[in-house]
């Protein structure tokens, strides 16, 4: 796998995580992780919760377009004052929360 189809396959799956409220599980083996910069990657979800840069402004945006309906099905504890960086770190923790399962 080259470093760009490994990028959008992270890509698909963090997405995922702003259209539905859901979980997940990835599994990986060592023998997957052929390129150092995917360890990197992986690192960074853990620590981060994303990979920095790995999404275009365009892709920012729809995140947090889909965060804003995404928003009122959670907690009200979860909920935002609706601002592009509150949606978009809520997007994030939702994501860290995928890691710890």
């Amino acid at each position: 796998m080259i470093l760009k189809d490994w990028r959008n396959d992270l890509k698909a799956i963090l997405k995922k995580f702003s259209l539905e409220i859901t979980s997940g599980v990835l599994f990986l083996y060592d023998n997957q992780l052929r390129d150092p910069r995917y360890l990197e990657d992986i690192n960074n979800i853990l620590n981060l919760g994303e990979v920095p840069n790995i999404f275009t402004s365009d892709e920012k945006n729809e995140v947090v377009e889909n965060m804003k309906n995404l928003e009122a099905q959670l907690d009200k504890s979860l909920h935002t004052e609706g601002g592009f960086h509150e949606l978009f770190a809520l997007f994030i923790r939702k994501a860290i929360t995928f890691r710890s399962i």
